[in-house]
């Protein structure tokens, strides 16, 4: 290609903006960490400082900002002894017994090394079962550096804010 060649032009210009995308990518990956890692941290001194059922709404400048609720735990059924409970299930509802494989066994099957076909522990194809894959994405591992978040920071801080209007009532859709 030559120097004037537009093509040429619309490459360098699409690689520009990946790196950007990537730089932002890597930023919005360090901003989401520190959130996600305040937001622990503060949940776990209010969860020391409030009760089960109490509710709070703090405001910023009058105006309500949340709704913050302790709940109570949530109650969920589990099995605590297994052969008991499906001597009793075989008693009382026989038509609700079903026959399936332990997880700890299913955790041991594995896609072959060609992804065409399912092989248990001992290399053997096991029938029944397929290889599904799921759609590609992309993950984003930030060496979580602070130097480097302030860089992006500066660098692509604009981005953000411009994000801020979608946050309110009647923002961008």
């Amino acid at each position: 290609m030559s120097v004037n060649d537009p093509d040429e032009s619309l490459l360098e210009q699409l690689t520009a903006r990946k790196a950007e995308l990537m730089e932002l990518a890597t930023l919005l990956a360090d901003l989401e960490w520190l959130v996600k890692r305040s937001i622990g941290e503060n949940k776990a001194r209010l969860n020391r400082h409030m009760t089960p059922g109490e509710g709070q709404r703090p405001t910023v400048d009058g105006m309500p900002a949340a709704t913050i609720n302790k709940s109570t735990g949530r109650r969920t059924v589990v099995i605590d002894n297994n052969p008991v409970f499906l001597r009793w299930l075989h008693e009382h509802a026989p038509t609700e017994v079903e026959e399936s494989c332990r997880d700890a066994y299913w955790k041991l099957l594995a896609p072959s090394p060609d992804g065409t076909c399912v092989v248990s522990p001992d290399g053997d194809i096991v029938d029944g079962l397929a290889v599904a894959e799921g759609d590609p994405f992309i993950t984003v591992k930030s060496s979580h550096d602070r130097s480097v978040t302030e860089a992006l920071w500066q660098k692509h801080r604009h981005a953000l804010t411009d994000l801020i209007p979608e946050l309110m009532p009647g923002g961008t859709e």
